[in-house]
């Protein structure tokens, strides 16, 4: 995975090796004893997370951008899926509940749409803003308003 300055790897034995920009992600040594049994590594601009097959996610890089994941540390755990917009992360639980980080007008923050994110099935982010897929077929959006996450109420979308 590749954020703008610095590159991530899972190697074969599920560690992580980083090269690049320290700053960006490329240097990964303040938790780089979290970083076993990785399974998948996602990339904001300027950070990474890495989802462990035991459902953590670590993160590192630019605290603005997603590197620091503090806040919510204690919620990361149980995650079946990580995606980044350029600024910030959003985790999905393995029982369907949410997780987000790092810029909140790049979608770091959902609260604003929190009560109407449950049984998502699906997330997908662009460079400032999150869409859920959730069971029901609605779609919420958050992040920035030119980049579609001002979906504060939930969209009914056809499916064909």
């Amino acid at each position: 995975s590749g954020s703008a300055k610095a590159f991530a790897a899972v190697l074969a034995d599920g560690r992580v090796a980083t090269w690049g920009c320290p700053d960006s992600g490329g240097d990964c040594r303040a938790v780089q004893d979290e970083l076993v049994s990785v399974s998948e590594i996602v990339a904001s601009q300027y950070s990474f997370a890495a989802l462990r097959r035991d459902g953590r996610v670590i993160t590192w890089g630019a605290q603005e951008f997603g590197g620091d994941s503090t806040g919510v540390k204690s919620q990361l755990q149980g995650i079946s899926h990580v995606v980044a917009s350029s600024k910030s992360f959003a985790a999905i639980g393995s029982d369907g509940r949410l997780v987000t980080w790092g810029d909140p007008q790049s979608g770091g923050d959902s609260s604003a749409v929190q009560a109407h994110l449950s049984d998502i099935e699906e997330l997908a982010a662009c460079s400032s803003a999150f869409a859920a897929l959730l069971g029901d077929g609605r779609i919420v959006g958050w992040g920035s308003p030119d980049c579609g996450g001002a979906r504060l109420d939930p969209l009914d979308v056809a499916m064909s």
